[in-house]
């Protein structure tokens, strides 16, 4: 309600203290249209979820928290990867496994992961966000 009454009043001083040519042909926007405390980049969700379902545990994850530990060669068979949380606790992946709340696994190399993520922007359009996550190199491995 302030925020109206702050943007009518704002409207009110701008037409006495500008010209008309000067100020905006549509008006203010209403309340409505501005949210403050909208993000700038919203995330959509990889799989519609049903009401009900939950979420896997690799969905739970934020992706910049997440670092590989390894990568598992099968013979004839897809890679897996083993992914640690911040917290510590391991999760062993695939290529196409969800991962965060909007991103999937989309190829698993021999040094990295690659991740792709879909969000939408402030102004609605969708986008694809590609995030790889290397392993560590030798000099960067803690070992105990």
């Amino acid at each position: 309600m302030k925020a109206k009454l702050f943007f009518n009043i704002a409207g009110l001083v701008l037409s006495l203290i500008l010209p008309s040519s000067l100020i905006w042909s549509e008006g203010l926007k209403t309340n409505q249209d501005i949210d403050p405390f909208r993000p700038f980049i919203k995330t959509e969700k990889a799989t519609e979820i049903v009401k009900g379902e939950k979420l896997l545990p690799t969905q739970k994850l934020k992706i910049s928290e997440i670092s590989l530990k390894g990568i598992i060669w099968r013979q004839k068979r897809s890679p897996l990867a083993l992914i640690e949380d911040s917290t510590g606790r391991g999760y062993i992946i695939k290529v196409g496994d969800p991962l965060g709340l909007s991103g999937w696994v989309k190829t698993i190399k021999k040094d990295r992961i690659v991740v792709e993520e879909r969000y939408v922007d402030i102004f609605g359009n969708k986008k694809t966000k590609i995030v790889e996550i290397a392993l560590p190199k030798k000099e960067e491995a803690v070992l105990p």
